[in-house]
């Protein structure tokens, strides 16, 4: 089925892509030939998988976490594509303790910065139209 989701040409920006759900878009958008601008904490799995990825594609380390490094993805997707034609906010946090193990004091740092990244992704952007 080629170009079934119509993003030949388009230009997409996806955080968390090294792994899990951020990486499978991540090739499915390839395949459809979408330009892609990946960007993850994990800088070696994130430089692996952008290697098997087909067309253009570009990466960036950076923890969705901090502003800065978010400005960075959206300036890095500008200077190489020339705009940005859709986001994909896949970048999370895991844990490998049993469900009732888990308490607020352990994870509730981990997840407090975990959604102040997705509203990060959404105001820096919004900021910078």
């Amino acid at each position: 089925m080629a170009d079934f989701l119509n993003l030949r040409g388009q230009v997409i920006v996806i955080t968390g892509g090294a792994s899990g759900m951020g990486r499978a878009i991540a090739q499915a958008a390839s395949r459809e030939g979408a330009r892609l601008v990946l960007a993850d904490f994990d800088a070696d799995r994130l430089k692996a998988t952008a290697a098997e990825l087909a067309g253009e594609v570009r990466h960036l380390r950076a923890d969705v976490t901090s502003l800065p490094e978010i400005d960075a993805i959206f300036d890095l997707a500008e200077r190489e594509f020339g705009r940005i034609d859709g986001l994909v906010t896949c970048a999370g946090i895991i844990t490998t303790l049993p469900l009732l193990e888990i308490t607020a004091r352990g994870v509730g740092p981990r997840l407090r910065g975990e959604r102040e990244g997705h509203l990060l992704h959404g105001a820096g952007r919004a900021q910078a139209a």
